[in-house]
């Protein structure tokens, strides 16, 4: 996959991000309390628990698809990326 590719080139690039402590887990990955560096302010971040392409692409389709949709009821996705 491409898209796997061009993330794993940029990896190690989004150290702006200061890991705090786990919020939840699903059966496919976990929510992450992060610090942004840059903009001073709190996030959450989805890791992913599973290994592998398919777990990889079912785990960026999801990112993709929830990146589209702009709901108040959806948190949004602001960022791809791998590290």
């Amino acid at each position: 996959m491409q898209l796997v590719r061009a993330l794993g080139a940029q990896q190690g690039q989004h150290g702006q991000y200061a890991r705090h402590e786990e919020i939840a887990r699903g059966g496919m990955g976990a929510i992450l309390e992060v610090w942004d560096e840059h903009l001073r302010r709190a996030l959450a971040m989805k890791v992913m628990l599973r290994a592998g392409p398919r777990a990889e692409a079912m785990f960026i389709e999801e990112a993709q698809v929830t990146g589209r949709l702009d709901h108040p009821g959806i948190v949004p996705v602001h960022e791809l990326g791998m590290s």
